[in-house]
């Protein structure tokens, strides 16, 4: 495993801190990806 010099987040953290700071663009991104336009997984 590649050492990166920082602990990733507890997931529970992050979804704590998300809901604490909710994303303006949340429902907008979450809109393109169930439409497909969002190429966040694309090669």
């Amino acid at each position: 495993m590649v050492e990166l010099g920082y602990e990733l987040p507890d997931l529970d953290d992050l979804l704590l801190w998300a809901s604490r700071n909710p994303n303006p663009h949340r429902d907008r991104l979450r809109e393109q990806v169930e439409r497909g336009e969002f190429g966040f997984d694309r090669h």
